[in-house]
């Protein structure tokens, strides 16, 4: 039996970190982004919302890469980045979906005959 370091012994080693760690980012700006969207409805635009969902953004695309780049990651880091991607791209396209429906109405309503 060989002796294993405690990076292999967590998540695998640090090839999965390379995966773990934008995933947890995404993961982590994805909640905080969503919060600034439901404080948009209620408290008007937080300065930090356009920031969250910039860092969303960013660590949606290097979890992207990282998911095509990290040679064999343990199954925690793929949960990880899943969950990231699922709850960072969640948020971001309900951004785009508000920011459509908003502008709608905002032509609906600047031009209300048609």
């Amino acid at each position: 039996m060989t002796a294993r370091s405690s990076g292999d012994r967590t998540l695998g080693g640090a090839s999965s970190w390379w995966l773990a760690a934008p995933g947890a980012a995404a993961l982590i700006a994805g909640v905080a982004h969503a919060v600034g969207l439901a404080r948009v409805f209620t408290e008007g635009f937080p300065p930090w919302w356009v920031v969250t969902g910039i860092v969303s953004l960013a660590a949606l695309l290097a979890t992207v890469v990282a998911l095509f780049r990290v040679p064999g990651p343990r199954p925690a880091a793929v949960v990880v980045a899943a969950a990231g991607l699922f709850v960072a791209g969640g948020t971001l396209l309900v951004d785009v979906a508000v920011v459509v429906f908003l502008q709608w109405v905002a032509d609906g309503l600047s031009n209300p005959n048609g």
